[in-house]
């Protein structure tokens, strides 16, 4: 009986972890606390924590990047002076070191990136990288890749996106005019990876290279999955003591 119920116990602590832990991201424009796995955050402009390599004027300044995978959606949130409505397709300059990149993937962490996203033009699209070239930025190379040259669309990805205009203080401490971006891809859209086992890279950049963000998200499961798991342990305990008694 004690080892049932340590068993039960530990379930019960898993389960727990898990639903404190389930919360997905919402594709509404505002980045809440804790609402993605993992993030990067600029505090300041032109402080001491500015991104690197360059610091400049907000049309040039990244903020944030977080970054969410499941066992189905990848989710990501971008905040930037440079991000275009897609309402409308306005925002991003079309020339000029002001223009922004694509948000690159490299699935497994290893230095070689796989996927774009691209949202600097009206529609969204998804990338492979496997026909393409990369380009870096012309002012600061080593803020790339920026921009992926070929490649081929996957026309086959399903996915959502929004972006908002946000000029007051966020959860995360950012009293910044900023655009916001924030969407999710179906993981079928990389099919030639195993997503839920490995670590995803995520990075973004403009033209000129000034700033940049890069996180690593590692897979969670769904909340589902979760709720799955927790319940078959339960059943599994159920079973055993069933057993013990006969």
């Amino acid at each position: 009986m004690k080892k049932i119920s340590i068993f039960l116990m530990a379930i019960a602590g898993v389960m727990f972890i898990c639903s404190n832990a389930s919360a997905l991201p919402v594709s509404d424009g505002i980045i809440g606390a804790g609402e993605y796995a993992s993030f990067f955050k600029e505090d300041t402009i032109d402080g001491p924590n500015a991104d690197g390599p360059g610091v400049g004027g907000q049309a040039y300044d990244a903020e944030f990047l977080g970054l969410t995978v499941t066992d189905d959606r990848l989710y990501f949130a971008l905040q930037t002076g440079i991000v275009i409505d897609p309402d409308d397709g306005s925002g991003p300059a079309t020339s000029g070191n002001k223009q922004p990149g694509d948000m690159v993937l490299d699935f497994g962490a290893d230095g070689s990136w796989d996927y774009a996203l691209r949202f600097w033009q009206t529609d969204f699209a998804v990338y492979s990288a496997a026909t393409g070239t990369w380009t870096n930025p012309s002012s600061f190379p080593s803020s790339g890749p920026w921009r992926l040259i070929g490649g081929t669309e996957v026309s086959s990805a399903t996915y959502s996106y929004g972006a908002d205009f946000y000029d007051s203080t966020d959860d995360y401490g950012l009293n910044l005019d900023s655009n916001i971006l924030e969407g999710w891809v179906s993981v079928d859209a990389f099919s030639e990876f195993d997503t839920f086992t490995q670590d995803v890279k995520a990075k973004w950049t403009m033209e000129c290279g000034n700033d940049y963000v890069e996180t690593t998200g590692s897979p969670v499961p769904e909340p589902t999955t979760m709720l799955l798991l927790g319940t078959g342990l339960i059943g599994m305990a159920g079973l055993r003591r069933k057993i013990m008694k006969a």
